[in-house]
């Protein structure tokens, strides 16, 4: 596969494919936008894939020039401004896969005898399409669905091979008014203006505008589109059809249907008779039909179901319904069944009705006002009468053998009152809305729910189910009762509640948003859990937390008015779970010694908090992300058992001064922002803390003192960790190992940092110490990284000192950038100089160690030094653009061992230096020693060339070249304008360029003998 293009610079609109490529790809000319396509080279094409120039504004395609041509893909063409579409000339081409001129401005189309298939939609919304010209000898088997729809032809020919017609091919063709037929075609046998398979079994369209039809008696089976958006007044259907096809008559414009007796009809297919809004259909004496498809029906009105032992099961299949009357031998109604029919005002239920199933939505959003269900449901699904807004009556007879209703189920009805049958064993705590009051009431023999004039129970497991009392503001748990079920008393007017003390749970959201003032707990109360949600959204005050209690769940007083929480003296309390107190009033809290876990956000936008009391004994572990978030808290002293402080801790609490952490504190982890922004002013990190996470101490602006403890085992400090704190000094214990990036960022009062002499640090991450005001620094041996700005802009850093046993291995860019550091010796482990390292830093000395293994030095890396003297190890191989630009010194040594292959361009560029010793070099580069002050340079006998300018503008006194010199050439400009008064060319030279020597001082040229 091969896809070229070329822009033009004077045509900008043109794409030229200028390849012999077999396959244009999918999506080929994506974000190319033009109007024109110039060919040169395809005729070697044979395949255009899907979507390769749909949506494209160009409106000719040379299809002249793909005579091997053979398959056009899906949306190909779609949307595209072809007029006249010839494919007569690719006598190849099979295939037109599905809508490849969709909505295309087609007026003309000529196809070639070679097509086998189209698919469907091929020219369908070609609304300009008005001729087409197919051979008769096309081999064409099939006219697909919208095939031509709403376009403007006005005739057709089915041809001599077409064995299937989908009427929907030209759905919407309002010119359409002649099909005329190839009598030649023996497949399709055209009778009475509609076309049959050859045997009459299937009836495959009708002609245009024709209203009145007789179908043979031989006839099986209504074929998909058949009589689609026909005009037919009525039909008759013989008792020999078997199936109607899916989409048969939809949107026809009949209004009644006959079924002669004894119909052997056995499936309706999906929207087979759909959107006819004045079809009447009664199907009940049709014995053989077993199954009505989705939507077959839909909008069809009334609708009469047949009675048979076959038809068991209704799927969703209705728009329109008014009323119906449910067969009883049918046993299921399938989800969405009668979903939003807005008009069903009425369901009924034949005699001896086997229903056993209504499934989910199956009258969702009907216009019920009452409903009797029969006997055998044994399951009401999940919303199955949800949003039946004027539904006030549902009735069960006393022998229902119903076992489930699921959630939702009658959810915003209009239900007063209701019965709960024997059998029911399971009804969602959501079945019924929680706004409205409703009266329920139980089958004295179900053994599962019981209720009396307050409460709806479960007999299983002792739980209220649902508060039923609409006026009572006071409630006292009765003693039998050992849970609050679940939103039992949601929605209710509860104000006060007496709870016994067997009652063990209080269950997700059995309060939520409850006028619930005041919640008395009866003495030696068992109560364990309370769940989530319990009491969020009431308006609860005080709460006392029974000593049985081992957990708060999530979100269990979200958003209430609670004021204060008091825990029992012996609370037995372990968790405190995410977002449990979140929101709340509380000024104060004491947290007893049981408690271990304080979730995610437990006490966040508690904005009157400002005390938190630890118990001394406390075995607290872990305080949970944004646990403490925007409090009122001055002080805090965390407990010496705490080994987690999770993510935003403490964030935005704006007044906390003080954290207090104990000696023997366990505390091994501080996350990412855990104290960031806080007014601190000095903190402790414990000797068992491991990791300071990203942000952990950022821009604690009042933050003077950082203290790490020496004997600690502290490794990583994370990105940003302390930035722009005013701490002036800190050390750094010797377990640390990474110092992460921008960690002591903008610390504009950091002028001192010390590193133990057993240091372990390994890397310091980019702009760790950007823009602080260090002195000096020595770095650790066990150093390998210093990253890129880690100290730049330390506009006070006049010394940088590697110990002798250095492990560093890189200095990377702009590492010491704007440092005002005059002297620096790089160990012999260095290996990587990067880019602007020490860029304008006005270093007066640079050593290497004697067996230095530097290999890189980046561009710019000592640009505008002032250096005395610079001799570059023989271990270096890469020099970068302008790495010595404008550099001020007396010598400049390049080693006769040297490994250097690479100089990069302008490297040396306006150097001012007595003398440059280079050897071993292959190249001088373009502009390599532009405008340099050099006394004097020799070039070494290794040079083969020397490009353009490289000399170019310099003040050179003396130019040498190595005896048995290779340079072969010397590049045009290569000494322009220097100074020197002679030169020797060595005899290998065979070029000279343009301007070599122009403007230069030469009065001598000598040329060596047998120069070539």
């Amino acid at each position: 596969m091969f896809w070229k293009y070329e822009l033009s610079a004077r045509q900008p609109n043109i794409v030229e494919i200028d390849a012999d490529c077999e396959i244009i790809g999918s999506h080929a000319s994506y974000s190319l936008y033009f109007t024109t396509l110039s060919f040169s080279g395809i005729s070697q094409l044979k395949k255009i894939n899907d979507s390769a120039f749909q949506n494209k504004n160009f409106k000719k395609f040379e299809f002249e020039k793909c005579p091997l041509l053979e398959e056009i893909g899906a949306n190909a063409f779609a949307k595209c401004n072809i007029k006249i579409l010839d494919l007569s000339f690719c006598r190849n081409l099979k295939l037109i896969k599905e809508n490849s001129f969709d909505e295309s401005e087609i007026e003309i189309l000529s196809l070639p005898s070679s097509i086998v298939e189209l698919g469907e939609g091929a020219f369908g919304y070609c609304y300009n399409l008005r001729e087409i010209n197919i051979p008769s000898d096309i081999n064409l088997i099939k006219i697909p669905n919208l095939l031509f729809a709403k376009t403007k032809i006005s005739s057709f020919t089915i041809t001599a091979k077409v064995a299937d017609i989908q009427m929907g091919a030209f759905n919407g063709c309002p010119l359409l008014k002649d099909i005329y037929f190839d009598e030649t075609n023996q497949n399709i046998v055209r009778r009475n203006d509609c076309l049959f398979s050859s045997d009459l079994n299937k009836i495959i369209a009708i002609y245009p505008n024709v209203t009145e039809v007789i179908l043979p008696l031989t006839l099986e089976e209504i074929g998909i589109y058949s009589f689609s958006n026909s005009y037919l007044k009525s039909i008759v259907i013989p008792s020999t059809a078997k199936k109607i096809r899916k989409y048969a008559f939809y949107t026809a414009k009949i209004n009644e249907i006959v079924f002669q007796d004894d119909s052997q009809l056995e499936i309706i297919e999906e929207f087979a008779l759909a959107t006819i809004s004045e079809l009447k259909l009664n199907l009940s004496l049709l014995k053989k039909l077993s199954t009505i498809e989705s939507y077959a029906l839909f909008s069809c009105n009334p609708i009469v179901f047949p009675e048979n032992d076959l038809f068991k099961e209704i799927y969703p299949a209705f728009g329109n319904i008014i009323s119906s009357e449910i067969p009883s031998q049918v046993t299921h109604i399938h989800d969405d069944t009668f979903i939003y029919s807005r008009y069903l005002s009425y369901i009924g239920f034949k005699e001896n009705s086997q229903l056993a199933f209504i499934g989910k939505n199956a009258f969702s959003g009907t216009n019920l006002y009452k409903i009797d269900i029969p006997k055998s449901v044994i399951i009401i699904n999940d919303r199955a009468f949800y949003e039946c807004k004027r539904l006030k009556y549902v009735y069960f007879p006393d022998d229902s053998i119903l076992k489930f209703i699921g959630q939702e189920a009658f959810i915003s009805c209009n239900i007063e009152s209701f019965y709960i049958p024997m059998r029911v064993m399971n009804i969602s705590v959501s079945a019924f809305s929680y706004e409205c009051y409703i009266n329920i009431q139980t089958s004295p023999s179900n053994s599962f729910f019981f209720s009396d004039r307050n409460c709806l129970y479960t007999g299983q497991n002792q739980s209220i189910f649902r508060f039923l009392s609409q006026n009572n503001d006071f409630f006292s748990v009765p003693s039998f009762i050992k849970e609050i079920g679940k939103g039992s008393f949601r929605g209710s007017n509860i104000e006060r509640i007496f709870i016994s003390n067997n009652v063990t749970i209080i269950h997700d959201y059995a309060f939520y948003q409850c006028p619930l003032k005041v919640i008395e707990f009866e003495k030696n109360s068992q109560l364990k859990e309370i769940r989530s949600y319990a009491f969020a959204f009431s308006n609860i005050t005080n709460f006392y937390v029974p000593q049985h209690v081992t957990k708060l769940a999530s979100m269990a007083f979200f958003g209430s008015k609670l004021e204060n929480i008091t825990f029992s003296q012996e609370s037995e309390i372990f968790e405190i779970s995410s977002n449990a107190f979140e929101n709340c009033k509380i000024s104060n809290i004491f947290i007893p010694s049981s408690l271990k876990i304080i979730g995610d956000n437990a006490f966040k936008s508690c904005t009157s908090l400002n005390n938190i009391t630890f118990a001394d004994n406390s075995v607290l572990e872990s305080i949970g992300e944004h646990a403490f978030e925007s409090l009122s808290i001055i002080h805090i002293n965390i407990p010496s058992s705490v080994r987690f402080i999770g993510a935003y801790a403490f964030y935005k609490c704006n007044i906390l001064t003080e954290i207090s952490l104990s000696e023997d504190s366990q505390l091994e982890s501080i996350a990412d922002h855990s104290f960031e922004s806080l007014p601190i002013i000095s903190f402790l990190i414990p000797s068992h803390v491991r990791s300071i996470g990203e942000y952990a101490f950022n821009k604690c602006n009042s933050l003077r003192s950082i203290t790490l403890a020496e004997n600690g085992v502290l490794v990583n400090i994370g990105s940003h960790a302390f930035e722009a704190i005013p701490i002036v000094s800190i050390s750094i214990p010797s377990s640390v190992r990474v110092i992460g990036p921008y960690a002591f960022y903008k610390c504009n009062k950091l002028t001192d940092i010390q590193f133990s002499n057993e240091s372990n640090l390994e890397e310091l991450g980019d702009y760790s110490f950007e823009a602080s005001s260090l002195r000096s620094i020595v770095i650790p041996s066990s150093v390998t990284v210093i990253g890129n700005n880690a100290f730049s802009k330390c506009s006070s850093l006049t010394s940088v000192i590697f110990n002798s046993n250095s492990h560093i291995l890189k200095l990377l860019s702009n590492s010491f950038i704007l440092t005002k550091i005059s002297i620096i010796s790089f160990p012999s482990s260095l290996v990587f100089i990067g880019d602007n390292a020490f860029k304008s830093v006005k270093l007066s000395k640079i050593e290497f160690a004697g067996n230095s293994s530097l290999q890189y030095i980046g561009s710019y890396a000592f640009y505008e030094t002032s250096i005395n003297s610079l001799k570059i190890p023989s271990s270096v191989e890469f020099i970068g653009e302008l790495a010595f630009g404008n550099v001020i010194a007396d010598d400049i040594t390049l080693s006769n061992t040297s490994n250097l292959t690479e100089i990069g361009y302008k490297a040396f560029c306006s150097i001012n230096a007595s003398s440059v010793i280079l050897s071993n070099v292959i190249k001088i580069g373009e502009e390599e020693f532009f405008k340099v002050i050099i006394g004097s340079i020799c070039i070494p006998s290794t040079v083969e060339i020397i490009e353009k300018n490289a000399f170019g503008s310099s003040t050179i006194e003396t130019i040498t070249f190595q005896n048995n010199s290779q340079l072969r050439s010397i590049a045009s400009s290569a000494f322009y304008q220097v100074i020197m008064k002679s030169i020797s060319i060595p005899a290998s030279v065979e070029f000279i360029g343009d301007n070599a020597f122009s403007s230069s001082k030469l009065e001598k040229v000598f040329f060596e003998k047998d120069s070539n």
